[in-house]
């Protein structure tokens, strides 16, 4: 039950995202590539700050997941000398599980919006 509980709660929240990013993905994309050879100047004034804005935001999201681990690193190292049972050691174990998931593919993917970021300042100095 512990365990379910950290990946059933962090399942939601990524959902969620995911929702929200897979529905408003195709029109970003279109619009972008609609730019580069109509409008740059959507591409200067409107895709770079929000593309500053999503990578500044991993930047949050990472300290955020190394928090949840070492909360859960916490739980697991006070849970005996509490006597706590294997709910407290499964919701530890939980936390330190979905926070490493998510810490590999937030990095994944900030890399991936940083060179996406990059790509398209080089191509608007050109």
């Amino acid at each position: 039950m512990g365990l379910a509980m950290p990946l059933v709660l962090i399942g939601i929240a990524q959902l969620a995202v995911g929702a929200h990013v897979m529905r408003s993905a195709d029109k970003l994309r279109t619009d972008a590539v609609y730019a580069f050879d109509l409008d740059p100047n959507y591409l200067r004034n409107q895709e770079v700050p929000r593309m500053t804005r999503v990578t500044k935001n991993f930047v949050y999201y990472t300290y955020l997941e190394i928090g949840i681990f070492i909360m859960g690193v916490v739980i697991m190292w006070i849970s005996p000398s509490l006597n706590a049972n294997n709910l407290w050691n499964g919701l530890a174990w939980g936390m330190c599980i979905q926070a490493f998931i998510l810490l590999v593919f937030d990095f994944l993917a900030a890399k991936r919006a940083e060179t996406y970021l990059e790509s398209i300042q080089n191509w608007l100095q050109r």
